[in-house]
């Protein structure tokens, strides 16, 4: 071994050790298949059967974040198992000012098309706009499924839902702290 030494930023001397031995990594490399890359030809990435196909696992638990991760706004999770959906809120999200001419922005639930009968219902936190003030464009859209939330919660959303013409009766049911959810054959709440 042998010492070098280095100054750092204030001055001083450091004194570090450099080995001479040579490295000799024992780990194994594991082969790879150069030849596929994936992401660049999604209709042959074997990765979208996980997600997509009749090839996917449904014993695997997801959690897929529509919106409101890392943002203020548009809240809206799916939790998903056996062919079995829940959503965690449904919210917007307002225009910030290099917007103009945009009056909200809702989340992309194209991952729910084909779907929609997986769907088992629809719990929603709490009232503000940022997680229910997507519920008149999305539900329909998601298979109408009942929603659960607290009492307030419910009174905003029936406003909120009436002031849309033509959308119809909404299945809300009012739930507490005390309640306790059955929702399809794996989630219980």
């Amino acid at each position: 071994m042998e010492k070098n030494k280095n100054y750092n930023s204030f001055g001083s001397v450091q004194s570090r050790t450099k080995s001479t031995t040579k490295n000799t990594n024992t780990h194994k490399k594991f082969k790879t298949n150069n030849n596929k890359k994936y992401g660049q030809n999604p209709q042959n990435d074997d990765r979208r059967d996980f997600y997509y196909g009749d090839n996917r696992k449904d014993n695997t638990l997801r959690v897929i974040v529509l919106g409101g991760l890392e943002e203020v706004g548009r809240n809206m999770t799916l939790i998903e198992y056996n062919k079995e959906i829940i959503i965690i809120d449904m919210g917007l999200q307002f225009p910030e000012e290099n917007m103009p001419g945009i009056d909200y922005i809702i989340p992309n639930v194209d991952y729910l098309k084909g779907k929609e009968d997986w769907v088992k219902g629809v719990i929603i936190t709490h009232g503000h706009y940022d997680h229910i003030g997507a519920i008149p464009h999305l539900l329909e859209k998601v298979g109408k499924p009942p929603l659960f939330t607290g009492q307030l919660s419910a009174g905003l959303i029936r406003k909120k839902w009436d002031s849309f013409q033509g959308k119809g009766k909404i299945d809300i049911q009012n739930i507490d702290e005390n309640s306790s959810l059955s929702l399809g054959a794996f989630f219980k709440v």
